[in-house]
Order: C-alpha cells, then structure tokens, then sequence
C-alpha cells in the first residue's frame, strides 16, 4: 500500500513538473517583458499617443509591440481601448476578448468588453447554465492559468508533506489522522487547480470564436451566396466557430441558438 502512494505521488510531481514547465515555456511565448528598455520606451510611448488623443498612432504602436514583442493582456486591453475611441468596435472586441483570454481576472478587461458588447446591434446572450457550472467558471476566473498551474504545484507539495509527516509519526500519535485526512484533500485541490490551468491554456490556444467585423453580413446554409439565409448578424456578434478548414472562402460557424450556418472568411476575425 505504501508503495502505490508513493508511486502515486512520484508520478504526481512529474506530470505536475511537465505541466508547469510547459505553462512557463507558453507563458514566455505569449507574455511580453515589460522590464526590457526598449520595450518599456515603446509601450510608454504607445501610452503617451492613447492620452494625447492620437488614436490611430497608438493603435500601430501597440500592433507593432504585440508582432515583434510578444502579448500581453495589458497590451490587448489598451489596444481595445484605443481601437473603441475610434469607433472600431470590432476590433475593439476582438481585443478584449483576446485580453480577457490571457488573463480572466483583469476585472477592467472584463468591465470594457460588457461596455463595448452593450454597443452591438446583435445583443448576445449567456446560456442558461447549471447552478454548479456556473460556480466552477465563476471560480475559474480567480486565476490565470500560470497561478492555477503554480497552485497545483503547492497543493501536491503539501500532500507530499502530510504524508511524509504521517509516515514519521509513530502510531497514536496526535496530528497522525488530521494529516491522513488532509492528504487526500489537497491532492483533489492539486488534480482541480491542474485541469483549470489546462482548460485555461486549451481557450488560449484553441481559437474556436470570432468576430464579425462587417456592417452587416448575411449566415446562410450552405457554403455559397446562393445558399437559403438562416440571419443577418452585424459588427461586434460573436460566434462559435465550427470548421474553418475545410473552406478558404467560407467558415461554418454556430448560432447561438444551436443553428449552424455558414459566413464568408473576410466578414469574421477569429480571436
């Protein structure tokens, strides 16, 4: 028996110490180093365009940041910012979105987007959701997914110190069945905060949603201008995002009704 718990946790920390090292190498890939003084120059700069009203100049410089420097949520949550003040409310959303993606505790990111979501013709709204799926997201969204990754690591850690002091402990000793009650519970903590982190980092990189960036555009049946039209949907609608493979021209996309349909390519932005 012994054996197979401390198989358990070796196998535990290793697949914990593969996860984490994955979250950190993904998390310099998709973060961008505010410390460097290059960047710090340009993103102040960036910064000073967006105050002094220079929209258009701002929103170039924070473009040129994320394609050469990296992302950040900081850096999508201004570049919405700047793209609203111009009326863009496509990409304005498609910014926040990605924002909102990378770090699902910025509350300013998550107050902009519902602004600039209220400004859409299409009003979009949230599936009925059961009470315990609604609790799990809300809970999810108290961390981003390096700290999820970093809690699963604490919480294994300190299984492996309940058991260790439940072994070293001699029998009838008190504080032996408070750590085998503990034990069992912080591995749940760590398996939970592990598939958060994993879910978190599978929204980042999966691309299933986008934007309508047209006035106006029209979903049909089927992959053609001929097809039999199920809506017209404007600027700002999000969809769910089918199959955007097997088309150049067209994107099957989901309604939020359950409809699948069909949209030109250039009509959405995925985000």
């Amino acid at each position: 028996m012994n054996k197979h718990i401390i198989s358990f946790i070796l196998c535990s920390a290793m697949c914990l110490q593969t996860m984490s090292g994955q979250e950190g190498s993904s998390a310099q890939s998709i973060t961008i180093n505010m410390e460097s003084d290059t960047v710090s120059v340009t993103v102040q700069a960036a910064d000073q365009a967006f105050v002094d009203g220079q929209y258009s100049r701002a929103i170039q410089m924070y473009q040129e940041i994320i394609a050469t420097q990296g992302v950040s949520a900081g850096l999508y949550l201004n570049l919405g910012n700047a793209y609203f003040k111009t009326d863009n409310l496509a990409q304005a959303l498609i910014s926040y979105e990605r924002a909102i993606l990378l770090d699902p505790t910025d509350q300013d990111v998550r107050f902009n987007l519902e602004l600039a979501r209220s400004k859409c013709v299409d009003k979009t709204t949230q599936p009925n959701m059961l009470f315990i799926t609604a609790w799990a997201k809300k809970i999810s969204r108290i961390m981003n997914v390096n700290q999820w990754g970093m809690a699963a690591i604490v919480f294994l850690t300190v299984a492996m110190a309940l058991i260790c002091v439940y072994y070293i402990l001699a029998p009838g000793r008190r504080g032996k069945g408070l750590c085998a009650w503990l034990f069992p519970i912080f591995i749940l903590f760590s398996i939970m905060s592990w598939i958060t982190a994993g879910q978190q980092k599978r929204n980042i990189s999966r691309h299933d949603y986008a934007i309508v960036t047209a006035p106006s555009v029209t979903v049909r049946s089927t992959p053609s201008s001929q097809g039999t039209e199920i809506v017209i949907v404007h600027e700002g609608f999000k969809v769910k995002v089918e199959d955007k493979s097997s088309m150049k021209q067209w994107i099957e996309i989901k309604l939020e009704d359950g409809n699948v349909g069909w949209i030109e390519a250039d009509m959405i932005e995925i985000i």
